[in-house]
């Protein structure tokens, strides 16, 4: 509602303690991490139901491109 847009971000981190039960991922110090960032995602102020669905799913195909992205960068520094 503010019409600020949403900046959709990921990373990858070369060693990362995983968090089972959320699949939260904390980078172990002196890890690499690469972060990836798209570009920023409006949401028109008055919107239904059908397309905030349809929005959130394009918001998380681009998520998983982003850390696939972050992900090959970490890879290619190796």
């Amino acid at each position: 509602m503010s019409g600020r847009p949403i900046l959709p971000m990921s990373y990858a981190a070369s060693r990362a303690w995983l968090i089972k039960w959320d699949r939260f991922v904390i980078p172990m110090p002196f890890s690499r991490i690469a972060i990836a960032i798209g570009p920023p995602c409006y949401v028109p102020r008055v919107s239904d139901a059908a397309s905030l669905e349809k929005l959130q799913g394009k918001m998380e195909e681009e998520l998983r491109r982003l850390f696939a992205v972050a992900r090959e960068a970490l890879q290619r520094r190796r």
